[in-house]
């Protein structure tokens, strides 16, 4: 079975993106076709801050309580 970004709505979860440079920040999904495999996105993603694309992924549930991460975004 492969995820896709529609396995994750925007409303439940929040998708982060981490760069073996150290940093972090939410991915930004807006123009992402929803069946993209998440694999996909994780290939395409690069670090704003050194342009590697050493990066890994982290899928926060955030529909208890509206977990924030600062305002930084990987796109």
């Amino acid at each position: 079975m492969v995820n896709t970004l529609d396995d994750f709505q925007p409303d439940r979860f929040g998708i982060f993106a981490h760069c073996v440079c150290g940093h972090s920040g939410r991915v930004d999904t807006a123009t992402v076709p929803l069946t993209m495999p998440m694999d996909t996105l994780r290939a395409r993603l690069r670090c704003q801050a050194c342009g590697g694309r050493e990066i890994s992924i982290r899928i926060v549930w955030t529909a208890a309580g509206g977990f924030k991460q600062g305002g930084q975004s990987f796109h």
